[in-house]
């Protein structure tokens, strides 16, 4: 679904009518890796007037976008932002993760928020999907404008949200050293919920090693695409 074709699908929805969503699936392409989280640059011409737009918005998305700086999130954890050491400290970022295990603020609302904030950030390529839900959705903002394309998870992707990330990387090379690292991403947390099931039977071992065996895999495959 092209994005003509999905804003007509939320046009006619009031701004003050809610949903309920959980946005779970969150993976970053550009200008960083990230998973779980999405942080946008904002440029450093746009801050003044990107922290005055933040303060209007309504406060149940600002329940999934948040308005943060580098310093805060290597404090929050240095392990998984250390990439923002080579960055200003004090550069400004909108992030995008939950808040709560739900989000009540309608997904029409975040997308028409994140339309409007693309004017302040840099250039970035992110993948967002509800786990209650059979689509991948793919932002682009490129020039201060948000471009937009929903993937439908086909049937024999159900259960397995990375494909769609495959099949894009398949199609766009840029996206391939993100997909690879997405799968080993993967592989890294079937080895941390292996430790850390102290109960694990041979059975629940076994299917660990089989999942890391079919990521790997694939990160392989993908990663053949790039030589």
């Amino acid at each position: 679904m092209n994005q003509k074709e999905f804003e007509k699908t939320i046009n006619n929805i009031p701004k003050n009518q809610f949903g309920c969503n959980q946005l779970y699936f969150i993976y970053q392409a550009t200008p960083f890796y990230n998973k779980g989280d999405v942080l946008l640059p904002i440029k450093v011409t746009a801050e003044i007037k990107a922290e005055e737009w933040y303060k209007n918005i309504p406060s149940s998305v600002q329940e999934f976008i948040h308005i943060t700086r580098a310093q805060e999130k290597i404090k929050e954890n240095e392990e998984d932002y250390k990439y923002l050491y080579v960055r200003d400290h004090n550069n400004i970022y909108f992030s995008l993760m939950h808040d709560n295990d739900k989000i009540f603020c309608g997904y029409h609302n975040i997308y028409q928020s994140l339309k409007e904030l693309a004017q302040f950030c840099e250039d970035s390529r992110f993948f967002l999907s509800d786990i209650n839900n059979n689509w991948v959705d793919e932002y682009d903002i490129t020039n201060k404008v948000l471009y937009f394309q929903r993937h439908i998870i086909p049937a024999h992707y159900y259960g397995d949200d990375l494909g769609i990330l495959e099949h894009c990387a398949l199609q766009d090379q840029s996206l391939r050293t993100f997909c690879c690292m997405a799968y080993l991403d993967q592989v890294k947390s079937e080895i941390t919920w292996m430790k850390e099931d102290l109960n694990c039977n041979n059975e629940t071992a076994e299917d660990h090693i089989r999942d890391m065996e079919a990521f790997f895999t694939k990160a392989m495959k993908i990663y053949k695409q790039l030589e």
